[in-house]
């Protein structure tokens, strides 16, 4: 599993846009992804998502969550800075976003779609 940022600064990190994640599209994770992966190897919550409708409302459903559990967020599909203010706003500038290229990432967790959350308990859908 990729490294993970363990600060506890919580902000937007900027980087060049847009970013893209060819392994991954949005959608339902289904029963069978993330199977193989070692939860336990998740040192701190982390989640995935994108700039789109669907990662929009899973944001707002699970924000309160992801703060609690002080997530990192990879955001894998984003076109500029503006749309990762949005996407951070929606999490109250409380939880640390990342964008970039999570293929790797999704290649060892054997997953292929997002918006997801993970941590030591398993994969929330």
């Amino acid at each position: 599993v990729a490294a993970i940022n363990t600060s506890n600064s919580h902000s937007v990190k900027t980087t060049g846009f847009p970013v893209t994640t060819p392994a991954l599209t949005v959608g339902p994770v289904e029963e069978g992804e993330a199977r193989v992966a070692k939860v336990e190897a998740a040192f701190r919550p982390l989640f995935i998502v994108g700039y789109d409708p669907v990662s929009i409302a899973w944001l707002k459903a699970n924000a309160e969550l992801l703060i609690k559990r002080n997530a990192v967020g990879y955001v894998a599909k984003v076109d500029n800075k503006k749309e990762m203010q949005l996407l951070s706003n929606l999490l109250n500038d409380a939880v640390f976003l990342i964008p970039m290229d999570v293929s790797e990432l999704a290649k060892q967790l054997q997953i292929k779609h997002y918006p997801f959350y993970m941590d030591s308990h398993g994969v929330l859908r």
